[in-house]
């Protein structure tokens, strides 16, 4: 019982998103229904087109970092190395 207690919380709100989504209280278009949520999870995940736009973030992600490290690594070093570039 004691590990169900946390939870209890998380299951409430959930259960509450679903309904207020069912009955229309909430739009599908602003917050979708987390039923719904599950359901395009399952149909992007199994058709490919999941891990494909994972794969694309990941490289522009380390695109990013290694022309941001390159640019930070060599300004790091003109600044260890000349004065003027320290001074500027």
């Amino acid at each position: 019982m004691r590990r169900a207690v946390p939870w209890i919380l998380p299951a409430f709100v959930l259960l509450a998103w679903q309904a207020a989504s069912f009955f229309g209280v909430v739009n599908d278009r602003v917050m979708p229904a987390p039923g719904a949520v599950v359901t395009a999870f399952w149909k992007v995940a199994f058709s490919g087109a999941l891990a494909r736009d994972v794969l694309v973030s990941a490289e522009r992600a380390l695109a990013g970092f290694a022309v941001g490290g390159g640019i930070g690594f060599a300004l790091g070093m003109a600044n260890g190395l000349s004065g003027l570039s320290e001074k500027l």
